[in-house]
């Protein structure tokens, strides 16, 4: 019985990282605009950054001057 409560345990500490550690799909960091600190998301996977404004989480697009990316359409 020890053997199988044993790896029922290290099961559940695999799927407590999976849920609640690392990688997460969006990593976080912050931009300043006119004075202002605004979160950024950036997806893992495809690059995608989002800013959070008071309205929500708002699509970062591109730029054409160097891959810099300015806040979307509001």
């Amino acid at each position: 019985m020890g053997r199988w409560l044993r790896m029922i345990l290290w099961l559940a500490i695999l799927v407590a990282f999976l849920v609640y550690g690392w990688p997460t799909l969006y990593r976080y960091d912050h931009i300043s605009l006119d004075g202002d600190i605004y979160p950024v998301r950036i997806h893992r996977i495809n690059g995608d950054a989002d800013m959070l404004t008071d309205e929500g989480w708002v699509p970062m697009e591109p730029q054409d001057d160097g891959g810099k990316v300015s806040p979307g359409p509001t």
